[in-house]
C-alpha cells in the first residue's frame, strides 16, 4: 500500500501538479539572512540555501 501511494505522490511531483512554494533562495555566504528570515517568521514557503 505504502509503495502505492509513494508512486502515486511521485507522479504527481514529476508531471508538476504538485509544486512547493519557495520564499527565498539564498547563496551559502548569505546564511545569516536565511536565518534572520526564518526567525521573522515573515515568509510563506520555503527558504533554500544555494551551494
Amino acid at each position: 500500500m505504502l509503495q502505492h501511494v509513494a508512486q502515486d505522490i511521485f507522479s504527481l511531483v514529476s508531471d508538476a501538479h504538485f509544486q512547493v512554494p519557495i520564499a527565498n533562495i539564498f547563496a551559502l555566504e548569505d546564511m545569516q539572512k536565511a536565518h534572520e528570515l526564518m526567525g521573522s517568521r515573515q515568509y510563506a514557503g520555503k527558504i533554500l540555501i544555494k551551494i
